[in-house]
């Protein structure tokens, strides 16, 4: 394998980064790896570049970059600069093209101007089959793809997103069993057990790591305070805001509907004469953007969060990061205090804890898996083979409900070989009207063996797949022969391949009991090392396994 010339490094460097004048740390080295077709694990600090990394390993290849991230404000944000840096690109959101202007956004995707970076959610790799579709199509013009935020597939982590755990499946749909795209996953750091997963998941050998050696940056100045209960942890919040008054900050309350949680501190505050507001993941998609860009610009110097704000998002000057609510692990306070002062300026991290929080957040850690109680009601209610419907659908946009857990549900029952997911497409026809009479012929055929245009009735009168049907229909839409008057409905096709028994229930529910164990295990390790009174930067020195 030819060794790619760091020259070209370095051209694109000055081309499109002007700003920046030299990689720092294991940048180039990363880049070279990625250039050369090989896959990386990439454990870099955070605010430490690591999205130069795939910026410019993406540019080396000349064609379109499919970068996998977990929020539409680090979409953006990313898009946004690449654009300003003269590089196409795209983020394929709801809040962007919603509604049909999503699908025909995508069927233009590979004409004209084509994006160098397309940035998609896990979320719509994981149940829209049109996009899956376009992609296969013009598979050939793709050239690398990243896992931005890689910490959320793992199930052992806190920040555990199931849609992450489909996407090796989406590329395996997309580029077959037997090509490989070069492949790059990225976080700030990830425990040994996070790492199995993520190996395994992608077929990663074990020298594809890249580790940092300087994974805690020195601006940061951390501190621990062990207060007596949560009065006084406000008497404190509220000095502290005080102190940084005008400073950008972020403070993690990790709860939105409690006395304590960020809309309730945000009221508070903003009664104090505090500047502030609240970014949550019940927040809607206009306020968390407006929230965003003024926290960005400096119009919002407060922002009480829970780990919805700030993951990935590079906004260089925030001074400070406050944890009102005790972290999980050692790796979710890495991760979060780190969004500090990323611009090299020294910043500051206080963690405010009382005996109060390890109850909340034990309990906030339990409530998020789910018992067997819910996996069997879940299975009954929404899941369970239908009389004479050997294939089974579900719309997760209204049946996986964003409180509920029927999405884990859903992706632990795919895990254990209760559920196999056959495709995924639209789930009936009548959304689409005729263009040319090629295409009024097609719909035509269709609707007279099911007058709703159920595809999955369709195929079944038909003897032919789901996906056979779907693809026609999908390259029709292609070829402009037929347009879309309605949204589709995105729909995962499955089939049940074993009964849910109390044993197969049991089998779930040992395996989830672990994951739930071993994160309680990895917070009472973090609490002893809060009350053991040593410093926070030499515990995760420690912990992570670096010297400096």
């Amino acid at each position: 394998m030819v060794e790619p010339s760091p020259l070209v490094n370095k051209e694109l460097l000055r081309k499109y980064f002007p700003d920046v004048r030299e990689f720092r740390d294991i940048q180039e080295a990363a880049v070279n790896r990625v250039a050369s077709g090989r896959p990386l694990l990439c454990l870099m600090p955070t605010g430490a570049g690591k999205s130069l990394i795939y910026q410019i390993a993406g540019m080396r290849t000349e064609k379109t970059t499919l970068v996998f991230s977990p929020l539409i404000a680090l979409m953006n944000q990313q898009a946004s600069r690449l654009e300003k840096c003269g590089i196409p690109s795209v983020a394929l959101h709801s809040g962007a093209y919603g509604g049909t202007q999503f699908y025909e956004k995508v069927r233009l995707l590979f004409c004209d101007q084509v994006p160098r970076f397309m940035f998609l959610s896990p979320e719509r790799a994981f149940f829209n089959g049109y996009l899956e579709h376009v992609f296969r199509k013009y598979r050939d013009r793709m050239g690398l793809v990243v896992v931005d935020e890689a910490h959320c597939i793992s199930q052992w982590g806190h920040s555990f997103r199931p849609s992450y755990k489909t996407i090796p499946s989406f590329l395996r749909n997309v580029f077959g069993s037997t090509e490989r795209i070069p492949l790059m996953c990225l976080t700030a750091t990830l425990n040994p057990k996070d790492q199995d997963e993520i190996c395994r998941d992608f077929s990663l050998e074990g020298d594809c790591i890249m580790r940092s050696p300087f994974l805690l940056r020195k601006n940061l100045n951390l501190g621990f305070e062990i207060l007596r209960d949560e009065r006084a942890k406000v008497e404190r919040l509220e000095e502290l805001l005080k102190r940084h008054r005008g400073e950008k900050t972020i403070v993690y309350a990790h709860r939105i509907r409690s006395d304590y949680g960020t809309r309730a501190l945000t009221e508070q505050f903003k009664a104090k004469g505090v500047v502030c507001e609240f970014f949550d993941s019940e927040a809607g998609e206009d306020h968390k953007r407006r929230v965003m860009e003024d926290f960005e610009e400096g119009r919002l110097p407060v922002v009480f969060a829970t780990n919805a704000f700030g993951m990935g998002v590079d906004i260089p000057d925030i001074r400070v990061v406050i944890h009102y609510l005790v972290p999980e692990s050692i790796e979710q306070y890495y991760q979060e205090v780190g969004r500090a002062g990323r611009d090299g300026t020294p910043s500051a991290g206080y963690l405010l804890f009382s005996e109060t929080n390890l109850r909340v957040r034990r309990d906030m850690i339990r409530a998020s898996f789910p018992s067997k109680n819910v996996i069997q009601t879940t299975f009954m209610r929404k899941l369970r083979p239908k009389e004479d419907s050997p294939v089974n659908s579900i719309n997760p946009n209204l049946d996986f409900s964003d409180e509920s857990k029927d999405s884990l549900v859903f992706h632990a029952l795919v895990d254990h070989g209760v559920i196999k997911v056959l495709t995924k497409a639209i789930s009936s026809l009548k959304c689409f009207a005729p263009i040319t009479s090629q295409g009024a012929q097609l719909l035509e055929n269709y609707l007279q063996v099911s007058k709703i245009g159920s595809i999955k009735l369709i195929a079944k009168r038909k003897g032919v797949s789901v996906q056979e049907i779907a693809d026609r229909v999908y390259c029709q839409y292609d070829e402009g022969a037929i347009r879309l008057q309605s949204t589709p409905a995105s729909t995962l096709f499955y089939r049940v391949e074993r009964d849910l028994t109390e044993s197969v229930l049991n089998e779930i529910g040992s395996a989830i009991e672990e994951r739930k164990s071993s994160r309680l295990g990895n917070f009472e390790r973090f609490v002893q090392m809060i009350s053991s009174g040593a410093k926070p930067e030499s515990l995760i020195r420690e912990h992570l396994g670096v010297a400096r």
